[in-house]
């Protein structure tokens, strides 16, 4: 499927959110932004049919969805690929379910609602949870989990983070090249290395949620046993690499992207930011 093809099946998704939670710094991934990262992770190897994939913070389903269509396309085509090797009918192999993550119910039930419209609401399996993120002045964290299914022009440079990571429940010893993540309860209810791939657009990390980027990210290097995308403020970039760099991960930026944010809270003065 050509870029162009995925970004116009993601237009008519009502993507931006109904209730924005300002307190957790809900913005909306337009499907521009949201088709072009998931069509370079797929051109990379890091998503398609036999890929497990987790959208950690998927708020309203873009990067889900974005991820089951070529999901779903990767299927279509390897049966093509079968029947033409068996000169038979073969039916179409489920591609791996995708993980969705997010804290906020009317999030989870936003993005089960636009998977529903797209007919990928098979493809998808939907988890709340709230990442454990402790403050300089807090004592305590805490976690929410659920499981099931819900009724149904700021610069971000898109990072690509390679985990060369074994999960931490393996016996063996970690060598000089594993990654050195520390392990923390973060709050996500998932054993290390458990998906290949993790997306994640995650709250900038602005005024009283400052640091949330980075524990977010860190989350995800934990989950993923094969790569991270993750979306960062450009003005931040130095201080991603150097924590990618004392996690013993490998770092590149795949693309720096104009983030269009459409006025969402009472503070925006302007149409767009």
């Amino acid at each position: 499927m050509k870029l162009k093809h995925l970004e116009s099946s993601l237009s008519s998704i009502d993507y931006r959110f109904r209730s924005p939670k300002v307190e957790l710094e809900q913005y909306p991934t337009c499907a521009h932004l949201a088709a072009a990262v998931v069509w370079t992770a797929h051109a990379r190897g890091d998503v398609g049919a036999n890929k497990q994939v987790l959208d950690l913070g998927c708020g309203t389903g873009m990067l889900t969805i974005a991820t089951a269509i070529m999901a779903y396309e990767d299927a279509l085509l390897n049966q093509s690929e079968d029947e033409g090797e068996e000169g038979s009918n073969c039916s179409v192999k489920e591609p791996l379910p995708i993980l969705s993550l997010d804290c906020c119910s009317n999030a989870l039930e936003q993005a089960a609602e636009n998977c529903k419209e797209i007919e990928v609401d098979n493809m998808v399996e939907f988890l709340k949870a709230k990442l454990s993120f402790r403050k300089k002045d807090d004592s305590k964290s805490h976690c929410r989990y659920q499981r099931g299914n819900h009724k149904t022009k700021r610069g971000k440079n898109s990072f690509r983070h390679k985990p060369r990571l074994k999960a931490l429940n393996n016996d063996e010893e970690a060598g000089d090249n594993d990654a050195v993540i520390e392990c923390v309860n973060d709050g996500i209810p998932l054993r290390d290395g458990c998906v290949d791939t993790v997306l994640t657009n995650p709250p900038f990390g602005t005024k009283q949620n400052a640091g949330i980027d980075l524990a977010f990210l860190k989350c995800a290097c934990r989950l993923s046993r094969q790569a991270v995308y993750s979306f960062h403020k450009s003005s931040t970039r130095e201080h991603v690499l150097k924590k990618a760099k004392e996690w013993h991960m490998g770092a590149e930026i795949v693309a720096a992207m104009k983030f269009d944010i459409p006025k969402t809270y009472n503070f925006h003065k302007e149409k767009n930011v």
